[in-house]
């Protein structure tokens, strides 16, 4: 037991760190809250204020700890919410759906509970599950579009496209702000690309591509651009490439794509950004000369850097659009271009890699590459990769 001078010296400093923080001194106002708990670790309250600037902070487990020490002296429904959400953000999921659970004992069926469940049952792919605790929320948050959208995620994961695009419809239609919007649109799009295939169809990584995320696989020298398989340690050949640009231009132009202007990403795809930029009768540009009228056809080579072609996006003016001959990582957490070469897995190397400037290649690779691109090997159904995408599979997330 704390004597009384001690509780009122805790008092003291919680008081103070509440004063602190209305003006704006958070640090302080973070240190008397300690201070508060140093001296009665009983303090819940000012644990409970140590767990929500910690979490503000993104120190997610300070966060965690502090909403435990709630939890365990106070245990209502307050501190097993808080405590749940953080386990969530630490995707903890089975922790965090202990914590909710017993909000719900504490207040059976409450929609915010009820629709954190939800959501823990889908990051564990557990959909009916999911769909089972989002019922509530759905009639009491009817104009929620979280609710909605996390909805059609559970339909996507159980392959009901019908169901997931009613559900990103509502979604749409409750959605407010233009990131709510977007991400509507995007499951919606996903719903329905699904639909244009056969529900039997054999579906190839091509077409899960296009699915998923609206993108396009090109393919390159020994695929016929229809199936296009993940290559393993691939070995790109100037007539590998040539192959490839020369699908990117025949799509370019069936589709009316409107660049106009090829930037090289970074100085190791320069020499491929040339090639693209002759296949394609456009000009090349760095990204400081672009301008608003431009849209840019922003060329990386090899994703190796993660977030390169991202920075480049924020830096390009206009409406620019991305292509990425070797990708890797596909499926993984991975920067997604909307058109690319070859999906790949392991160490790719590209046409001018075996020369000393690996940034250019020398004299003899950049013509090498370039007149296999002059001149590109016979590519049979050509016509049909292009039908694909420009008359059966037209919802391309780059297309207006």
């Amino acid at each position: 037991m704390l004597d009384g001078f001690r509780r009122h010296e805790a008092s003291q400093h919680y008081e103070r760190a509440i004063a602190l923080e209305r003006v704006g001194r958070v640090g302080e106002a973070i240190m008397e809250y300690r201070r508060a708990v140093d001296v009665d670790p009983g303090f819940a309250a000012a644990y409970e204020a140590l767990g929500h600037h910690y979490q503000r902070r993104g120190l997610l487990v300070k966060a965690r700890d502090a909403f435990q020490t709630v939890a365990g002296l106070e245990g209502d429904y307050t501190a097993c919410f808080n405590l749940g959400y953080i386990l969530v953000e630490l995707e903890d999921y089975e922790e965090a759906l202990q914590s909710f659970r017993k909000c719900l004992a504490l207040a059976p069926d409450d929609p915010s509970a009820l629709y954190e469940t939800g959501y823990i049952y889908y990051a564990l792919e557990r959909f009916p599950e999911a769909l089972e605790a989002l019922q509530g929320p759905q009639e009491s948050h009817a104009e929620d579009w979280r609710v909605h959208s996390l909805v059609g995620a559970c339909y996507l994961g159980l392959e009901r496209w019908e169901q997931a695009e009613k559900s990103y419809q509502r979604a749409l239609e409750t959605a407010a702000s233009p990131e709510e919007v977007e991400d509507a649109r995007a499951g919606l799009s996903t719903a329905q690309r699904y639909q244009e295939f056969p529900a039997d169809a054999a579906m190839e990584l091509k077409d899960h591509a296009y699915a998923d995320a609206g993108i396009v696989f090109l393919g390159t020298l020994g695929d016929d651009g229809l199936e296009v398989p993940v290559h393993r340690d691939p070995i790109l050949t100037p007539a590998a490439v040539a192959v490839t640009l020369r699908r990117l231009r025949a799509l370019s132009e069936a589709l009316d794509l409107g660049v106009t202007a090829v930037v090289a990403v970074d100085r190791a795809s320069s020499l491929l950004a040339e090639a693209v930029a002759r296949a394609m009768a456009l000009p090349q540009k760095g990204l400081a000369h672009l301008g608003g009228e431009d849209r840019a056809l922003l060329v990386l080579a090899a994703n190796r850097q993660p977030g390169l072609i991202e920075i480049a996006l924020e830096q390009a003016l206009g409406h620019p659009l991305t292509f990425v001959l070797a990708l890797s990582g596909y499926g993984e957490d991975t920067f997604l271009p909307d058109l690319v070469g070859v999906p790949a897995k392991g160490t790719c190397t590209l046409p001018w890699e075996d020369s000393a400037d690996h940034a250019t290649g020398n004299g003899t690779d950049a013509e090498a590459l370039l007149r296999a691109c002059a001149e590109p090997l016979p590519d049979p159904n050509l016509e049909a990769q292009v039908r694909y995408y420009a008359s059966e599979h037209r919802r391309l997330r780059f297309l207006k």
